[in-house]
């Protein structure tokens, strides 16, 4: 019984390592290829398109919201302030990215890649590390594994 155990104990941590490293890396590498070639700055949220925001609210299950100047960097809970700051966004032909800081005990970055088509998420890269503020550092972390993926996304 103990050799069965540890025999999938090995079994899972093998699938997930090999799902994460090998099946999706090349695919965002070449998304953020595809984004680097045709990309454009996005000002404000408010302007991403309304299918990415409503993914992020029913991802979120309430309104997804961040902030534009303070917030809450910590672990403590404040009703004041919100927990996401807003870095940045872009977006191409079938690309989106939102790159946002998310406060916490484990504070760190998130850049969310949306691959689109036809007025829809396809597919949803959720990258995350401790900084993320160009291209290269994207790169950087999809190189170390840092991030996770969600397929057929359908809204």
């Amino acid at each position: 019984m103990k050799t069965f155990i540890i025999n999938c104990i090995f079994l899972i941590a093998g699938y997930n390592g090999f799902t994460q490293d090998s099946l999706w890396k090349k695919e965002v590498f070449s998304e953020i290829e595809l984004y680097n070639k045709d990309s454009f700055s996005v000002e404000h949220y408010r302007q991403l398109p309304k299918y990415i925001r409503n993914y992020l609210d029913q991802k979120a299950g309430r309104k997804f919201r961040l902030a534009t100047k303070k917030y809450n960097a910590t672990d403590n809970l404040s009703p004041f302030l919100l927990n996401r700051k807003l870095l940045f966004i872009g977006g191409s032909s079938s690309i989106y990215m939102l790159g946002y800081e998310h406060g916490g005990a484990g504070h760190h970055i998130h850049v969310l890649l949306f691959k689109t088509a036809a007025g829809k998420v396809q597919h949803v890269y959720n990258l995350f590390g401790a900084k993320m503020l160009g291209l290269n550092d994207i790169k950087r972390n999809v190189e170390e594994n840092y991030y996770y993926f969600e397929e057929n996304v359908h809204f």
